[in-house]
């Protein structure tokens, strides 16, 4: 949300108020017009959507009577760090011991990734505080996780995780069923 107060007329009906903004510097007139409904002078404000995280803004106020337009100072904010965005892969190699997993990164969130992998457990949405997981590395794209020690025939939930300053995200929940596998036999001496 950005604001500005109008203080003075210069005598004549304010006719038009509002905003100009952009990502380069000098955003009057070749940035996008936010115009704030009603006349006169007093206090102004507008919300600002779509913007990027992790990037400066620049933005101007204005106000025009008969005589013209005439702008505020030109301010700058920085948008936060978002959390990440990341996808989780469905299952595949499922021997019932272990599976493949892994996850998309499909952006940073304006911060670098600084971890990556995929946690699992038997309870719904595993968290990077077991020690069921994996670190594959950081950055944005797609990556494959090995998980390993499962035991056959249980139900296991799986997430992608990412991390950036902002904090952790994760991917949704995957449940598969390990798979049966053959019985062990050992022979006994007669």
């Amino acid at each position: 949300t950005i604001e500005a107060t109008i203080s003075s007329d210069g005598g004549a009906t304010i006719t038009d108020r509002g905003f100009y903004w952009r990502s380069a510097e000098n955003p009057d007139t070749t940035g996008t017009k936010l115009q704030v409904a009603g006349t006169g002078t007093g206090t102004i404000s507008s919300n600002i959507t779509g913007l990027s995280p992790n990037k400066l803004y620049y933005f101007r106020a204005y106000a025009t009577n008969s005589v013209g337009t005439i702008f505020g100072s030109r301010l700058s904010f920085t948008t936060a760090v978002a959390l990440p965005s990341i996808s989780t892969v469905d299952i595949s190699s499922n021997t019932g011991t272990s599976a493949v997993s892994g996850g998309n990164v499909t952006s940073d969130g304006g911060d670098p990734i600084s971890a990556r992998g995929i946690c699992w457990g038997t309870a719904v949405n595993p968290t990077t505080a077991l020690t069921t997981k994996t670190s594959d590395g950081t950055g944005t794209g797609s990556f494959t996780s090995n998980m390993t020690g499962l035991t056959p025939a249980t139900t296991y939930h799986v997430r992608a995780y990412a991390i950036n300053s902002a904090g952790t995200n994760y991917g949704g929940d995957i449940t598969f069923i390990s798979a049966i596998i053959l019985p062990t036999v050992t022979t006994a001496a007669v």
